[in-house]
């Protein structure tokens, strides 16, 4: 087996730079949902000191003295991009399994010629195709390739393949094992208690005892990390066994209809992040809480509604929520965040296969349709060109974004110009 690991290197920054040659060059940052903190920052932001998740209001005039370049977050930009970067990829290789919005695994088992050359190939395509900087690591198993591509970014170079014995050693010995895929900080914590401080103290591991005393996850690090193929594809992650959606508000909110607004949105975008992955849910938790940091009343509150029977229908799923809504809402509060849970998951081809004497078989099967057909339009035309009614309410609750840069790829609007 032969793995690749094509990273965008600072994706988002990355894009938007790619629109704006005159600011290569110039510490870049993103902000998240209204602009409340740092998310991605280019290498010249990193070098100058900001931190990840730094607050913006603490940072705001030195990045004016620093000539900062300050973004919101784009998300329709950089989906836009990452489909253009993976479409790309997969013109180089037979098989790509995208791992996240900026990462892709490159099956190259079988491939001849897989030399440092034909790996920088692909970074300079991906360059002059999308603008977008990658970093590629390539290796006999999932987590070498990880580690190789965490080492090119670490180089400051283009590639680094560990294909023989020698490198991959050398490189485990300099890897520290924090940074191994799959290592979380609880996990380290207890690794370095062990003694286990780089990438290479973890592979040299009994892999039967390390799943004695941990999880057969971690069987498989050690295994891989010595070269031996463990991992599957990772288009199949674990199932998620609860989805969330959330938002702080652009200003504090008081009004029930703002608050129901924001509510049907959060479990408009479940409800599709769950049908995606063939999973149903039994309750939905519902929270609203002020700001703890602002001189105000405080208030908070949540329930869990349970459902009639297991669904994915953003309608049923909508009406559960605003019924736990208007339990736990009261007036005169300012509200500065809510959110949902879609709780309890389970299969939903499993609950279809478990019909009670009660369920309508035929009315089961008209709302799926319905459902899917919602997702096709939402598709085809764009998230939210169809919403529920209660979406509409008042949407005062939406982020304030006052460094958004134009959608220049998905709204005609905002294409560029050449003059």
């Amino acid at each position: 087996m032969l793995f690749a690991l094509a990273d965008c290197n600072s994706f988002y920054a990355s894009c938007e730079t790619a629109f704006k040659p005159f600011l290569r060059g110039r510490p870049v940052i993103v902000l998240s949902n209204n602009d409340g903190c740092v998310v991605a920052r280019s290498r010249e932001a990193k070098q100058l000191g900001i931190a990840m998740g730094a607050p913006f209001f603490q940072i705001r005039e030195f990045c004016r003295a620093n000539r900062v370049a300050v973004f919101s977050s784009n998300y329709a930009l950089y989906g836009d991009m990452s489909q253009r970067v993976m479409q790309t990829l997969a013109s180089t290789v037979p098989e790509i399994e995208q791992y996240s919005i900026d990462e892709a695994f490159l099956n190259l088992t079988g491939m001849r010629n897989v030399t440092t050359a034909f790996a920088e190939s692909i970074v300079d395509r991906v360059k002059l195709w999308t603008g977008i900087p990658i970093s590629i690591g390539i290796a006999p198993t999932r987590t070498l390739a990880k580690v190789a591509n965490r080492q090119a970014k670490m180089d400051g170079m283009k590639t680094c393949l560990l294909l023989d014995e020698s490198k991959r050693i050398d490189v485990l010995k300099r890897f520290p094992v924090e940074e191994v895929w799959g290592v979380g900080r609880q996990l380290s914590v207890k690794l370095e208690r062990m003694g286990i401080q780089s990438a290479f103290d973890l592979a040299q591991q009994d892999p039967v005892q390390i799943r004695k005393r941990f999880t057969v996850i971690q069987e498989a690090m050690v295994r891989e990390l010595n070269g031996e193929t463990c991992l599957g594809n990772q288009q199949s992650p674990p199932t998620a066994k609860s989805i969330q959606t959330s938002r702080s508000f652009g200003k504090p909110r008081y009004e029930f209809d703002a608050l129901s607004s924001a509510i049907s949105t959060f479990v408009s975008r479940a409800a599709e992040k769950l049908r995606e992955q063939g999973q149903v849910a039994r309750a939905v938790d519902v929270y609203i809480r002020t700001s703890p940091f602002r001189p105000v009343a405080q208030y908070s509150a949540s329930t869990v509604v349970p459902l009639g029977r297991p669904t994915s229908d953003t309608l049923l799923l909508t009406q559960a929520a605003l019924d736990g809504l208007a339990k736990i809402f009261q007036p005169n509060y300012a509200y500065q965040k809510a959110g949902i849970i879609l709780i309890d998951l389970s299969s939903a081809a499993v609950n279809r296969a478990q019909l009670t004497f009660f369920d309508d078989p035929e009315e089961l099967e008209r709302r799926a349709g319905l459902m899917k057909t919602l997702d096709r339009l939402n598709e085809k035309f764009g998230r939210s060109s169809v919403m529920t009614g209660t979406q509409l309410l008042d949407d005062s609750w939406k982020s304030v974004q006052q460094n958004s840069s134009p959608r220049y790829t998905t709204e005609w609007d905002d294409l560029l110009v050449a003059k």
